[in-house]
């Protein structure tokens, strides 16, 4: 994060943080799926909102940062990048955002994505 987000956080800032998938791949699904995923937990909603803010600065890179969505919501924005487009869609703070007709759209549901005029 210091690095490349140039934000300084300290290790107590990190309430848990881990890899998700299965750990005994081979080395060939390894470079075939990419690195595990890692999963961050703040010990306050400051840190996690200043790392969201600064992700643009990974734009072009291999890196991605996104927010944990339940699996509904996941559903919401995958709709909505198929409806709007990848460039016109993110989240924020849980909601999904989409970017219609010069004006901010925030998400929280299916028939909501589906009643955008």
């Amino acid at each position: 994060m210091k690095e490349t987000l140039d934000i300084n956080i300290e290790q107590s800032a990190i309430n848990r943080a881990h890899r998700i998938g299965k750990l005994n791949r081979s080395a060939t699904q390894t470079i075939k799926e990419g690195r595990r995923p890692i999963t961050v937990k703040f010990v306050s909603y400051q840190f996690c909102s200043m790392i969201c803010r600064a992700k643009r600065a990974l734009k072009n890179t291999p890196i991605i940062i996104t927010e944990s969505l339940t699996a509904d919501r996941q559903r919401v924005l995958k709709s909505a990048k198929e409806k709007f487009g990848p460039h016109s869609c993110w989240t924020q703070d849980g909601r999904i955002v989409v970017l219609h007709t010069n004006r901010r759209i925030y998400l929280s549901s299916m028939w909501e994505l589906v009643n955008i005029q």
